[in-house]
């Protein structure tokens, strides 16, 4: 009994690290560009829309549910520089793209 119990809490935990270290969560650094109806971020392989109602967090840590990040105003000066942000990896019908989930006004 003790034996079958340390297999199930050992497999639980191997199972718990396996799924947490394949999330696909990944940080990125980039230049965003940002208007009134559109925020993009350039990186130095790929580019992603990031949308105006997403999660972010201020600069004192804060952490905000779904609105503009301030650090990414509307802005017709150029670009905005070291955006920090996180996105992950999302195939549908065989279409991928890198969907932002974060965005970290430090």
């Amino acid at each position: 009994m003790a034996g079958l119990l340390s297999a199930l809490v050992a497999g639980a935990a191997l199972g718990y690290w396996f799924g947490t270290s394949r999330s696909g969560v990944s940080e990125h650094v980039g230049d965003a560009y940002s208007a009134d109806t559109q925020i993009g971020i350039q990186t130095e392989d790929w580019t992603y829309d990031v949308p105006l109602d997403v999660r972010w967090t201020d600069a004192d840590g804060g952490w905000h549910e779904g609105s503009r990040p301030e650090c990414l105003p509307p802005s017709d000066s150029g670009v905005l520089s070291e955006i920090r942000f996180a996105a992950v990896p999302v195939e549908t019908r065989g279409i991928g793209f890198r969907q932002v989930i974060a965005v970290f006004c430090d």
